[in-house]
Formats: C-alpha cells, sequence, structure tokens
C-alpha cells in the first residue's frame, strides 16, 4: 500500500493504478497520536495534526481491492483532522476487509462533489469533508455500492503491469 502524510500542505494524484494485496498492522504508527492508528491498507492519506494543513488528493481509475487493515481496508483518511479532501472518480474500491475478515472498504473525509461514477464496497463510513457528517453510501447515483465487483485475480492482462480484470456478469 502507500502511506501518504505531509508536514504542512500537499497535492497527491493517482491514475490508472492498482493497490492489491497490502495489509497493515493493528497498532498505532506513531505512539501517542491516536489519529496516526493503522488504517487504509491500500491507501493511507494524512497531514500533521494542524488544522491549517490540507491534503488534496485525486483518484482516477484507481483499483483498491483484497487490502487489509483495522479500519479503512481500502483507503483510510484520519476523521479527527480536517481539510483532507479526497476526490474518486471511475475508480473500485471493493473486497477490502477488517482484521476480522469483515467488509472494510472506506473510512474518512472525502470531497462529494467530486467522487463519482465508482464501485464502492460496503462496509465503508465517508465523512463529507465539507461539513464533517457521516453519509449515506448511495449519495451519489453514479456510485455503485457493492462487495461482489467480479474481479479476476491480480495477473497480466496485456498491459505494462498487472491488473485485476473485470469478469463477465
Amino acid at each position: 500500500g502507500i502511506f501518504v502524510c505531509t508536514k504542512s500542505f500537499g497535492d497527491f494524484v493517482v491514475i490508472n493504478s492498482t493497490f492489491s494485496s497490502n495489509q497493515t498492522l493493528n497498532e498505532t504508527i506513531i505512539p501517542g497520536s491516536p489519529e496516526l492508528t493503522a488504517s487504509g491498507g491500500g491507501i493511507y492519506i494524512a497531514h500533521s495534526p494542524n488544522v491549517n494543513y490540507t491534503v488534496d488528493a485525486f483518484l482516477r481509475n484507481v483499483s483498491v481491492t483484497q487490502n487489509v487493515s483495522a479500519t479503512g481496508g481500502g483507503l483510510g483518511t484520519p476523521e479527527s483532522l480536517p481539510n483532507i479532501r479526497v476526490r474518486l472518480a471511475n475508480s473500485i474500491v471493493s473486497e477490502n476487509f477488517d482484521h476480522q475478515n469483515q467488509p472494510n472498504n472506506i473510512d474518512g473525509r472525502f470531497d462529494l462533489s467530486g467522487t463519482h461514477y465508482n464501485l464502492i464496497g460496503t462496509g465503508s463510513t465517508i465523512i463529507n469533508d465539507a461539513n464533517g457528517s457521516v453519509v449515506a453510501l448511495n449519495w451519489d447515483p453514479t456510485n455503485v455500492i457493492s462487495n461482489t465487483p467480479k474481479l479476476g485475480p491480480l495477473q497480466k492482462n496485456g498491459g505494462l503491469t498487472p491488473t485485476h480484470a473485470l469478469l463477465p456478469t
């Protein structure tokens, strides 16, 4: 997986990528910092605990699947830190789990105005970055909610790197 943590401000952009089969430990990353407890087996996005800092993350055409973490098995941000704006487009975040093998795909803050056309698994807690409220997974009709995305195994499918091919329905 990938751990993104800036000391102040930053942008994080991922396009046409796969994050698969990663796992976090069930412990605090930095002792004494509960906001940095292991989260985001596939991707974890944070900034230093200063409310004036921001991180803008944009993920497009990204597959985050078969990752394991205590929370946010696929994609996580600390709920206690404001100003982390994640935008997810044309992506799959599904079939990720917690350490008890329960669906656990997304846990964290999102810019809902920039998150569309995704397949998102259940077991997700999505927080509206604008007001800090938890939103229903079906807040946007362009997103599909499913824990069975019908993905093939991670393998060479004709491109430069291994991917999870979409299987027929």
